[in-house]
């Protein structure tokens, strides 16, 4: 890759002083004004608000915090008449949530796109990422010509576009001695270090509970699915992303017949499924939506539901409650500092004689 200085070299040198000096005006990070344990509470207060709106009564848990800045290892931008630009032109100078490595890469394709703009000519927006390895991506909104535009970025660089079934990929660390390869055109969480936190504690009551089958529903490239098969557990991972099935159909446990990969709609698949130990839910942004009574009849006895939205995740947890799953624990994680949002993550338990109608 060819080096560049970050322009916001300054401004990241204000992560030192838990400041940004252009939060006000870039608005993306609400709360990093406040101090990092108020921040932590007005999240978890949010959390526990919207599960008491839906008649959901939970200790809610926050877990161990990571760094406030430079954690975030993707980030989308326009394309205009084949020049790469912020949607917000207040992180021009610097984003301090941005990894440094993924800020510098950013800089080179500023200056890629403004020396070669043809070689984005009609793309409406890209996203540029970069793996745990530090190997760098481009994901472009159309087709494009991807040998160019690799050759002008760089070897430590893979291009790929939106809609392909086939796509390069990236290597991330879910948990600890695993890796996992995420084509760049698939979801990947935005945060590696939170969430191998979230990683960590399945595996840990996967551990508990002596689980030895799990069902992993909106599975991704296998964040969940390839370090429970590395821990000695068989299962099934559902994904309606072509190339991240593809992706993980071509790990080793997947061909070792561990994971056995399913493409397509996870709400329109629950009724083919087999029960299983566990159970992992992270859905879209929208929750499980109807679909709730079905997952709660596939829980043999653990189930782990992950949302980011809080609104649909308390309507999932007070749904699934009803559906006469004990609802263990809520624990929250900072994936995303500075912002509102939160990842949140129900454990809930299969207990037969657990009366449905007592509160939880």
């Amino acid at each position: 890759m060819q080096t560049s200085k970050p322009r916001c070299s300054t401004l990241l040198d204000a992560s030192f002083n838990q400041a940004c000096p252009v939060q006000e005006q870039c608005g993306g990070c609400p709360l990093l004004p406040l101090d990092r344990s108020s921040e932590l509470k007005t999240k978890l207060d949010s959390v526990s608000t919207s599960l008491s709106e839906v008649g959901v009564s939970a200790e809610v848990l926050a877990m161990p915090e990571t760094q406030r800045f430079g954690y975030r290892n993707r980030l989308r931008m326009k394309v205009v008449d084949g020049r790469v630009e912020f949607f917000n032109k207040a992180k021009h100078d610097g984003c301090l949530v941005v990894s440094p490595i993924l800020w510098a890469a950013i800089v080179h394709v500023l200056a890629v796109s403004a020396s070669r703009p043809s070689l984005l000519a009609d793309v409406a927006h890209i996203e540029v990422r970069v793996g745990d390895d530090n190997r760098l991506g481009l994901v472009t909104s159309i087709p494009v010509d991807e040998e160019s535009l690799q050759q002008e970025l760089g070897d430590d660089w893979v291009v790929g576009s939106r809609g392909s079934d086939t796509s390069p990929a990236l290597s991330y660390q879910p948990a600890s001695g695993v890796e996992i390869a995420v084509p760049i055109t698939s979801f990947v969480q935005v945060n590696s270090a939170v969430n191998r936190q979230l990683v960590q504690v399945v595996l840990d009551v996967a551990e508990l509970s002596r689980a030895q089958t799990f069902l992993d529903l909106y599975c991704g490239a296998g964040n969940f699915s390839i370090p429970l098969a590395e821990r000695g557990l068989t299962g099934t991972a559902v994904e309606n992303v072509g190339a991240a099935v593809a992706q993980l159909g071509r790990t080793i446990p997947a061909r070792n017949g561990a994971i056995r990969c399913i493409e397509g709609d996870a709400r329109t698949l629950l009724s083919e499924l087999e029960p299983a130990d566990l159970v992992i839910a992270d859905p879209p942004r929208a929750g499980l939506m109807e679909s709730h009574r079905q997952v709660a009849n596939l829980v043999g006895d653990t189930l782990f539901l992950v949302g980011c939205k809080t609104s649909s995740f308390a309507r999932d947890v007070a749904a699934l409650s009803s559906d006469g799953l004990e609802l263990e624990s809520v624990r929250v994680f900072d994936m995303f500092p500075g912002t509102v949002h939160v990842e949140a993550l129900a454990v809930f338990r299969n207990r037969p004689d657990c009366d449905s109608s007592t509160p939880h």
